[in-house]
């Protein structure tokens, strides 16, 4: 029997990308540990509640202080800068789509 060690997942955006790009990490073999939206985010909510994620966070600075082993940020340009400098990470990796 082989033994696999799924990734924990935390997404940062509610947008209309989201769905998609969870649905790319459900595929992947990713959990999904929490996510959440612009504060309060009853989008976000939605899609925790739609597709059985572990936790919702209010916000994002709660969800970064949370368990997980990778982040998917799909997150205006400024927003998305404005968490990346308040992470201390070793590894950030982006792709663009142009």
């Amino acid at each position: 029997m082989e033994f696999v060690l799924k990734p924990k997942l935390a997404v940062i955006g509610a947008g209309s990308i989201a769905r998609s790009h969870i649905e790319a990490a459900e595929e992947a073999g990713f959990i999904l540990q929490g996510i959440c939206g612009n504060l309060n985010s009853e989008r976000a909510r939605k899609i925790s509640h739609d597709y059985n994620f572990n936790n919702y966070f209010p916000d994002y600075k709660s969800l970064l202080n949370s368990d997980f082993d990778a982040i998917s940020l799909l997150t205006n340009t400024e927003v998305t800068f404005k968490i990346l400098k308040s992470l201390r990470v070793d590894l950030v990796l982006l792709k663009s789509c142009l």
